[in-house]
């Protein structure tokens, strides 16, 4: 956690000396509640595993919005129509 901290305080950095100050604060932000939001899922999947259950369906679904919000966020990346050097020819 430590690294990961360390991490997000160099790129606060870095966006800080950016034009574009309020997003790139907001993306940090979003990027360490995600962090912690993957840690704790995984924490609380395990424990629930070694009792022989599962997640509530509440909380699958809830997974499958941020999910499905962070495949919204890739379209933003890549417009529709747009080439993206990162896909498979």
């Amino acid at each position: 956690m430590d690294a990961e901290r360390e991490v997000l305080a160099e790129l606060q950095r870095i966006v800080d000396d950016q034009a574009d100050v309020e997003l790139a604060r907001e993306l940090c932000a979003v990027l360490a509640g995600a962090d912690n939001l993957i840690a704790r899922a995984s924490e609380v999947m395990t424990m629930r595993l070694a009792k022989g259950k599962h997640l509530s369906p509440a909380s699958m679904e809830l997974l499958e919005w941020v999910h499905d919000g962070l495949w919204d966020l890739a379209r933003v990346l890549v417009p529709e129509g747009a080439h993206d050097p990162g896909a498979s020819q």
